[in-house]
């Protein structure tokens, strides 16, 4: 059920994000905290779950991605 609930959350942010002309901020930022949600919503492994999170930052992130120094 919460599995099919963070489903439904992420299909939203997409379409949401799709209509609005989103940039590629908004989406690292929106999957940044569906990915927390979903960790949080699994008590027993929690911690585990948020350890294999990226936390790098948008700007990091964007010069990783594009292969930029």
């Amino acid at each position: 059920m919460k599995t099919k609930h963070a489903f439904l959350v992420t299909s939203l942010m997409v379409a949401v994000s799709l209509t609005t002309g989103c940039t590629t901020k908004h989406w690292y930022n929106a999957f940044q905290s569906n990915m927390e949600t979903t960790c949080r919503l699994r008590p027993a492994d929690a911690e585990q779950c948020l350890s294999r999170i990226n936390r790098m930052s948008y700007p990091d992130y964007e010069k990783a991605r594009t292969g930029t120094k």
